[in-house]
């Protein structure tokens, strides 16, 4: 199933714990997503808002002081502006002619408000 597709069915705040594994690579993920037709190919290596679309869908699903261990080719992790804080990184070598891959450990610290959360402030209204 598309990850994206998959995240938007949860729930907000509903996860304590979310391990985020996308392809490391352009090749991988074409190597990937090739079998899912050209237009998922085309969303998931060419366009990267479709990656920062999944990192703000986990942003949402994670529980305030809820972790996310992501798996990638960079540190950058969900990110201190959807409200994490990184917690610790881990590279983990894999010998030979393949890529290390890092992981970044990552803690939830504030709450997302929606608009939904605005319009439901009664504080505001008065």
């Amino acid at each position: 199933m598309d990850a994206l597709a998959f995240l938007e069915m949860l729930g907000t705040e509903t996860g304590d714990l979310i391990l985020y594994d996308p392809p490391y690579s352009f090749t991988q993920a074409a190597q990937l997503y090739a079998s899912y037709g050209k237009d998922k190919l085309e969303v998931s290596v060419a366009n990267m808002r479709y990656w920062s679309k999944c990192k703000d869908e986990i942003a949402r699903v994670c529980k305030c002081g809820g972790k996310v261990i992501c798996c990638g080719w960079n540190t950058n992790g969900i990110g201190n502006g959807r409200g994490f804080d990184l917690d610790e990184v881990l590279i983990v070598a894999h010998g030979g002619g393949h890529n290390d891959t890092l992981v970044t450990v990552e803690t939830k610290l504030t709450h997302q408000i929606t608009l939904f959360d605005l319009l439901e402030d009664k504080s505001i209204h008065e």
